[in-house]
């Protein structure tokens, strides 16, 4: 092994996280600003609190999802692929649905929530 191939990885993985990192907060950051910007002013703190909320929700909806992709295979037994596949693809098909009825819902509420938005992007 050489030196040079202690050094590379964290030159170029530290550098590109910290990117992201600051790409991310700079997303965050506009997002807060409509946050603040479209709720009253004395409610600003609880709306914050919503969508962090939401955000905790949208990761446990993740982690649900994951238990339900995840494939018990018993030790020193081989893997049904056909099982597996047909599992996943009730899984895909399931959340296509609930996808394309969250789509449908946001098309419905998108007139009415830009009419509560008064006009700010």
């Amino acid at each position: 092994m050489r030196i040079s191939d202690l050094w590379f990885p964290p030159m170029v993985v530290i550098p590109q996280g910290m990117a992201r990192a600051f790409c991310h907060m700079a997303e965050l950051r506009g997002r807060w600003r409509l946050v603040t910007e479209l709720s009253v002013p004395r409610v600003v703190s609880l709306m914050m609190g919503t969508w962090f909320l939401a955000t905790a929700f949208s990761e446990v909806l993740a982690a649900q999802f994951g238990k339900l992709a995840a494939i018990e295979v018993p030790h020193g037994e081989a893997m049904d692929v056909a099982a597996a596949a047909a599992k996943y693809a009730d899984l895909f098909w399931m959340m296509m649905w609930i996808g394309l009825g969250c789509a449908l819902l946001a098309l419905l509420v998108t007139p009415v929530l830009k009419r509560m938005m008064r006009g700010k992007h």
